[in-house]
């Protein structure tokens, strides 16, 4: 499991802690975070070194960087967030698996996208989530159902 956030990683820190102390979820392993110094790729054009860095969200760049590093397919990957305009239309550009909105209680839809102007959206599919959901335990639970059912089968 990987955090892509445009928070910073003391943030993801604090999630971490709450979510293994009250929740007893299991921690993040790769954080991919607004301050984390990204992993450079250095290419030789024309004997100039050019230096590339993570695009953030809803580029796929991000969930594109952590299947690179360990080595699966997008379409092996669930992305799980709380804004349709950066984290659903993320998981939609990647190809990946599904992806699942997080909400209020009360299924509250939070406006907390980038904002960013500069980014269109292809179309409205970019912005529907495979599944949404009100709490982390919920999406543990969906998650356990489904391996439950493939061990069965």
């Amino acid at each position: 499991r990987a955090v892509l956030t445009r928070n910073v990683e003391t943030s993801v820190d604090a999630l971490n802690k709450i979510l293994t102390e009250k929740e007893g979820i299991a921690p993040f392993h790769m954080i991919v975070a607004r301050d984390t110094k990204p992993t450079s790729i250095i290419d030789e054009v024309d004997d100039e070194t050019i230096s590339h860095v993570i695009p953030s969200k809803p580029d796929p760049g991000g969930i594109l960087h952590v299947c690179s590093i360990w080595g699966c397919e997008t379409s092996n990957v669930i992305m799980v967030g709380d804004s349709k305009a950066d984290d659903i239309a993320c998981a939609y550009r990647a190809n990946c698996g599904g992806s699942i909105l997080l909400t209020q209680k009360g299924g509250e839809i939070l406006d907390n996208d980038s904002g960013a102007d500069s980014i269109k959206m292809n179309s409205s599919e970019e912005l529907i989530p495979s599944i949404q959901v009100e709490s982390f335990r919920e999406i543990q639970n969906i998650l356990n159902l489904g391996h439950d059912r493939s061990l069965e089968q």
